[in-house]
């Protein structure tokens, strides 16, 4: 039962009680019967004529409801929180936004532990490998020819070195981390000899149309 569900359960249980007892209590003492509301009779039977183990009841189903409004309080402002954090996220903070993929191949949500602030200068610093840039600059290439959720987008540059590659774009792109997921998922998809990689989007403030993504060889 949802706790909203059950605090309201409770407290009907509680007027009914309360409601029963007084009527008993009537028929007693030789009373009529009350007429009102059950929220007015509750209202109108003080604590002082409850019978000893009815308040105790009481107290029981009023500290039950409040543990369970504190619950569900909790539960809400962690959600929140958590919406929160997923936007701040998503908006980025920094003056170049930089958001990272799940690895190629990696469960959607996972984030490898890399600082995404230095992969440019990263890059600057990587030595050449000849073999390796040059097969992957023209597998990207072909990539963006051959597959069709990328075709339509046109890339600027494409650079490789001995693990990493930039490619950069020079038209505006709606949303790009829609194309950064469609590039991920082509390049798992290539499966070029069993690598793995890993996307990463830059994207400079007053620049839309300059894209930057780097694809990083996991080890």
């Amino acid at each position: 039962m949802k706790p909203v569900s059950h605090i309201l359960y409770l407290a009907v249980i509680a007027i009914l009680a309360v409601f029963a007892w007084s009527q008993s209590n009537s028929n007693i003492l030789g009373e009529p019967e009350p007429q009102a509301a059950m929220a007015e009779v509750a209202e109108q039977v003080s604590m002082e004529r409850v019978a000893p183990e009815v308040a105790e009841y009481i107290a029981q189903l009023e500290l039950e409801i409040s543990n369970l409004r504190r619950e569900l309080q909790s539960k809400m402002m962690a959600r929140e929180d958590s919406e929160q954090t997923e936007e701040a996220v998503n908006r980025g903070t920094s003056n170049s936004s930089t958001v990272m993929s799940a690895p190629s191949g990696f469960p959607e949500g996972a984030r490898p532990l890399m600082d995404a602030r230095d992969v440019h200068t990263q890059f600057d610093e990587e030595e050449v490998d000849p073999v390796w840039s040059a097969e992957h600059e023209q597998r990207l290439i072909d990539l963006m020819i051959t597959d069709e959720g990328l075709r339509k987008y046109s890339v600027g540059n494409v650079e490789c070195k001995t693990d990493t590659c930039r490619l950069t774009f020079v038209d505006d792109i709606e949303d790009p981390s829609v194309f950064t997921r469609e590039l991920s998922r082509a390049v798992f998809q290539a499966s070029w000899d069993d690598q793995r990689f890993v996307t990463i989007m830059q994207q400079v403030e007053g620049q839309e149309d300059s894209l930057t993504l780097y694809l990083k060889k996991m080890e």
